[in-house]
């Protein structure tokens, strides 16, 4: 009798459960409450969804812990690709300067020098054949000031390690091409300055010195010999008694100034980061690199899939770069309307890449993926004087 009566509450409770579901509402309808409030479709995350990093789900609107991987590879990825293009100038300047010392040539006294002009052993970017170069860095760490005394007749710049415009010395320059005494002060330079120099005050400790120097009816000689007679480069300690200069002929010698497109790009930032001021740029650019484990003072060692992924996002960001130089989207790039074969990567008509009060990016990365070395008088019609 008592197996009978489970029985018959277990049956009755069966079909109580089927007349409730069957009467009460469906599960994708809520009940209304007096605080139910309606969430708006476009705030409210499906619990799938297709996308191009992968199949995404979610519960009640919160990721699972496959697509949580998937959202920080991806943020990873993207912002190691953001910082590649934004980064080229810096990583393009540590490789020019590493070109430079394994020519042997690792202190501002020292030049190089191409007696015969360049030819394929020099891996430099928008580098000629007609032009007698003359390069150097200088390194103001010790807080002293440089001073250069340059040629009469010269095509100059100086662009800081961010490959930033500091200061034209030459034709372009405030010396007019007579040649003149130019002092650059260290970015935290604090001191008294003499009189009779044009001085320039660059945000980093390394600066890039370049000199080009003209043939005269298809020979080198005159402007090579300008240069060595009369390029003087030293610290303002120095000034009584300047060290003396050396230059080294560089023609013909392999040397690579280009920066890499993998995994050791990031170095190549890693350690410009430990050896500049922290001033040298933004807070927002030093948080982009802090995320991926970049900041000064601190080791730089990502783990072996942290490695893989930076890896793949400078070939990436490469790609990209690429991409803006040759194919570009933008029609102003383009000298005629219907051919993509004749181009200026450096359309934008100023070296501070503005247009109508905006920094445009693209053309940033376009022209610092081909190019090295930027000044107001590669922008500038300046007939006789500049270099547009």
């Amino acid at each position: 009798m008592r197996y009978r009566n489970i029985c018959f509450v277990a049956l009755s409770l069966l079909i109580l459960t089927a007349i409730l579901m069957t009467a009460a509402p469906t599960s994708a309808t809520s009940p209304k409450m007096k605080m139910t409030t309606e969430a708006p479709r476009q705030v409210v995350i499906p619990d799938k969804l297709q996308t191009r990093i992968g199949e995404l789900e979610f519960f009640d609107g919160m990721p699972n812990e496959k697509t949580v991987q998937k959202a920080y590879d991806f943020l990873d990825f993207q912002r190691a690709v953001n910082v590649f293009l934004e980064e080229m100038r810096a990583a393009s300047m540590v490789a020019l300067r590493q070109g430079r010392h394994d020519l042997g040539v690792n202190s501002s006294n020292k030049v190089v020098i191409f007696k015969d002009l360049m030819d394929s052993k020099s891996l430099w970017l928008t580098a000629n054949s007609e032009t007698v170069y003359a390069s150097t860095f200088l390194d103001l760490k010790k807080d002293v000031p440089t001073v250069i005394e340059s040629p009469p007749n010269v095509l100059g710049i100086l662009d800081d390690m961010w490959m930033r415009y500091v200061g034209d010395v030459g034709n372009a320059g405030p010396d007019k091409g007579k040649g003149g005494k130019f002092l650059i002060l260290p970015p935290s330079y604090q001191g008294n300055l003499p009189k009779g120099f044009h001085v320039f005050h660059p945000k980093t400790n390394g600066v890039w010195f370049l000199v080009r120097g003209f043939l005269v009816d298809g020979d080198t000689g005159p402007a090579v010999a300008n240069s060595k007679k009369h390029l003087k480069i030293y610290p303002s300690t120095q000034a009584a008694k300047p060290p003396v200069m050396v230059f080294k002929d560089a023609t013909g010698l392999y040397h690579n100034t280009i920066h890499a497109n993998d995994f050791h790009f990031f170095e190549q930032i890693n350690a410009l980061i430990q050896e500049e001021p922290s001033g040298a740029i933004s807070p927002e650019a030093r948080g982009r690199l802090a995320l991926l484990g970049i900041e000064k003072g601190k080791p730089f060692k990502p783990d072996q899939r942290k490695r893989a992924l930076l890896n793949e996002a400078a070939l990436v960001g490469a790609t990209i770069a690429s991409s803006l130089v040759f194919r570009a989207r933008d029609k102003e790039v383009y000298i005629y309307p219907d051919s993509k074969t004749w181009f200026n990567p450096f359309s934008i008509g100023n070296h501070e890449f503005m247009k109508n009060k905006w920094l445009h990016h693209d053309a940033i990365i376009q022209f610092m993926h081909a190019a090295i070395g930027i000044t107001p008088a590669m922008a500038i019609a300046m007939a006789g004087v500049g270099s547009q």
